[in-house]
């Protein structure tokens, strides 16, 4: 952080990216398959068939969440405003795709179920304010702009419908003491609408199409669209020892 004077400040801030190792397990569920077919000259239920070639089983994934850069300041205008505001740079483009790992379970050997991303680095720009209302109340305010990291339709995962979002954010603090005081916050994320044309990677026998080695999925296309908003609540309390 660098002091410019005693009413302006600017910053640099770097957080590294972080490997996690992610356990759990996946169920597979086949309610909605009808029919019979012939397995090995004997005729089953579908759904028990499909629950023969995917059985339940443990699962990971390795992920690495993309590192960040940011640059900020903060401009104490006059006694009561105060203006601030960043840009952060994130590099996504790290989040090409997951490829989550399933154990083999009574001789069933299931390949990879893998999630295709391809996302990009983006960028996030954000201003805001600080209001000394009086010796008790400050009144915060904000605006920020983020992009996805999606670079088409085709890559916008149904379970992961991101887009370019705009935040607007309220809040306040309120000092009951020299030592203790109240935050209150409200945020509205509107995310721009989105379409989906997400093809899975997997070819209908379970089979990379690329690589030719066995895979998890049914070489499906999904389309459709999404409208997304959000509204996050925060309260705390703060105290100075």
């Amino acid at each position: 952080m660098f002091q410019l004077n005693e009413n302006t400040r600017f910053g640099l801030a770097y957080r590294s990216s972080v490997k996690q190792s992610l356990q759990g397990s996946s169920t597979w569920t086949f309610n909605n398959v009808k029919g019979n077919v012939t397995v090995g000259g004997i005729t089953l239920p579908a759904a028990a068939a499909a629950k023969l070639a995917h059985p339940n089983a443990s699962a990971s994934v390795d992920v690495t969440t993309p590192e960040t850069v940011s640059a900020n300041f903060f401009h104490q205008l006059n006694p009561k405003v105060a203006l601030m505001g960043d840009v952060t740079w994130v590099r996504n483009s790290q989040l090409q795709q997951l490829d989550i790992k399933q154990s083999t379970v009574n001789g069933v050997a299931q390949g990879d179920l893998v999630l295709h991303q391809n996302w990009k680095d983006t960028w996030r720009v954000s201003f805001g304010s600080n209001y000394q209302l009086n010796d008790a109340w400050m009144l915060r305010g904000g605006v920020a702009w983020e992009q996805a990291p999606l670079q088409s339709d085709n890559d916008r995962h149904p379970a992961i419908p991101d887009s370019d979002r705009l935040w607007l954010s309220f809040g306040a603090n309120y000092k009951i003491n020299k030592q203790s005081s109240i935050d209150l916050a409200y945020s509205f994320i509107d995310f721009k609408n989105a379409n989906v044309n997400y093809t899975d990677a997997c070819s209908p026998a379970g089979v990379s199409p690329t690589t030719g080695a066995a895979c998890t999925g049914n070489g499906g296309t999904v389309k459709g669209s999404y409208k997304t908003y959000l509204q996050l609540i925060g309260v705390q309390y703060n105290y100075r020892f």
